[in-house]
């Protein structure tokens, strides 16, 4: 067994006080959360042509509501932010708001793996994605007067008309039928998905009531693991093996392959009209675990995917 991620489960049953896990060390810049909205508007436009989110919400969104400023700023009317703890500070909001506005500005080009070498799906073009947004819009959203009612709410409570930031979250954070769209980039992977806890099942049965008929979902997912020599790696440990490794820990990788992910969108009531793979290398089928030796070929070559899914 991997020493390195043994011990780190043993010392998840140590007495520690969950806000030894505040932040996410993600979206602290304004580069970073444009690239990201970019990505996941140019992958969904590519799917759902035409669609534009009026009612925004992100499940996980770290250390800033950067994605959700990035929203506003293009034609979304109103953004709530769920997350279980409190990462998002006022000051970076207040940065990320000021950057993505000079961005938005010159409608720059989303950042390439030079500048962010882990964030997927790659892109054949990085340009900025001319028709995905509608261009009267984003200058009138970019005018002084919009962009500092965004500054009023940042710097109260965050909770106005424009921005909701919800932690910790619950299922009634959001009203049924009531968003366009629910976005998560590399969160789904670190919700359980076990028999004794189904935290996984039970968020995206939550989503599911969230959105209204016709709704996107859009979750980049890393299926990997650091800490071994190939993305798979964790596929080798037994049940009772990763049930040591994984401890106690709040938020750990849940070993839910590609084939998973498509089995519960399609059991809520969701099409999957996208699915941008992130493929490696990894352990053969002869290598892993029992549990996981009769699954399909692509789960073990894909690493990590951004589905793009539409509620019937």
């Amino acid at each position: 067994m991997n020493l390195r991620l043994l011990l780190g489960g043993m010392k998840s049953y140590l007495p520690v006080q969950l806000s030894k896990y505040k932040g996410t060390g993600g979206t602290t810049t304004g580069s970073y959360c444009y690239s990201v909205w970019l990505r996941h508007m140019g992958i969904i436009g590519r799917h759902v042509p035409g669609f534009q989110p009026k009612n925004m919400v992100e499940l996980g969104p770290g250390d800033s509501i950067g994605l959700g400023l990035a929203a506003l700023l293009t034609g979304t009317d109103r953004y709530i932010g769920l997350d279980v703890l409190e990462h998002a500070s006022r000051e970076t909001n207040l940065k990320i708001l000021d950057e993505l506005v000079a961005l938005l500005s010159k409608k720059a080009d989303a950042a390439d793996e030079k500048s962010f070498p882990r964030l997927y799906p790659r892109l054949k073009d990085y340009s900025y994605p001319h028709g995905v947004f509608n261009d009267a819009t984003v200058s009138e959203r970019l005018k002084p007067a919009y962009v500092e009612a965004l500054r009023a709410e940042l710097q109260g409570t965050l909770k106005g008309p424009k921005i909701n930031y919800v932690c910790p979250y619950g299922s009634d954070s959001v009203a049924p039928g009531s968003a366009d769209l629910v976005i998560s980039q590399v969160t789904l992977q670190d919700m359980d998905h076990t028999r004794a806890r189904d935290d996984l099942t039970r968020n995206l049965e939550v989503m599911a009531r969230w959105l209204k008929a016709g709704g996107v979902m859009s979750h980049q997912i890393d299926f990997s693991c650091p800490g071994g020599a190939v993305w798979n790696h964790h596929w080798a440990f037994s049940d009772l093996e990763w049930t040591i490794i994984r401890g106690k820990r709040p938020y750990y990788v849940n070993r839910a392959p590609l084939s998973e992910y498509h089995r519960l969108f399609n059991s809520l009531g969701f099409d999957i009209v996208g699915v941008e793979p992130v493929t490696r290398a990894g352990l053969t089928r002869g290598q892993v675990a029992q549990r996981f030796k009769d699954l399909p070929d692509d789960d073990f070559q894909t690493a990590a995917a951004l589905f793009v899914a539409v509620k019937r």
